[in-house]
């Protein structure tokens, strides 16, 4: 196991789970270690927020807990969030400029599973690296494709929420239209960007009648969610 320690960042992350149970490691020592790591390789641009002082501080917790002997299923364990889920006080831009300055005021479900088990936020890495492959406005247009996908993923979610009692089927069918409207609205945008294609333009407008149908059905199906808590 000193061989591993000797270099923390290259230990798989059963590994790295078991040297920290063993405690031949700390969670303080390994994301220290990781930090370093993602500093040297900054130019890389592998990471589009850094979240170094939580990582640190999140790490302690961890060590604390396992000091306690009430260790989650990954205390301690450095990871890096793919900068598509949402991250409660912490920038996620889905690597869209147009979501650039987005800090959620919510945590996504994979996240905020990942945190109750004890893991440990590193940052923010790259979703996606069009930039560099696409004309602004080829680039503009995938991004508008990006933010409406992440707004009516977050609607599906709520109609989700919503499909109890007698609001049910109205919040089935406000799913299945945000679901039908991100295939064609985003679907087409990000497929006319990449592939230049016009012809996919006339598909986009059935995408938002979809997400205007689903944003009906959702609020007919909010009507009748009082009566049925009463």
């Amino acid at each position: 196991m000193s061989d591993l320690t000797s270099n923390p960042t290259g230990m798989t992350l059963a590994e790295a789970r078991d040297a920290i149970r063993a405690k031949t490691i700390s969670s303080r020592e390994l994301t220290g270690a990781f930090v370093a790591a993602i500093e040297q390789a900054r130019p890389l641009n592998a990471y589009i927020t850094e979240t170094a002082d939580r990582a640190l501080a999140m790490a302690d917790a961890a060590d604390t807990r396992i000091a306690a002997g009430t260790p989650g299923a990954l205390e301690g364990l450095p990871l890096a969030i793919k900068d598509l889920f949402c991250t409660k006080g912490v920038r996620t831009t889905a690597a869209s400029r147009i979501l650039g300055d987005f800090v959620p005021p919510y945590e996504s479900t994979v996240t905020q599973n990942l945190w109750d088990a004890g893991a440990v936020m590193l940052g923010a890495f790259a979703a996606h690296g069009l930039a560099a492959r696409l004309e602004p406005r080829a680039l503009a247009v995938f991004d508008t494709g990006a933010r409406y996908h992440l707004v009516h993923a977050l609607a599906m979610a709520l109609a989700a929420l919503a499909m109890r009692g007698a609001a049910r089927p109205r919040a089935r069918i406000a799913a299945a239209l945000f679901g039908g409207g991100i295939l064609l609205f985003s679907g087409s945008l990000y497929l006319l960007a990449l592939s230049g294609l016009r012809g996919l333009g006339m598909v986009t407008p059935l995408g938002g009648l979809c997400f205007v149908g689903g944003w009906v059905m959702l609020a007919l199906a909010a009507l009748k969610l009082p009566a049925q808590d009463a």
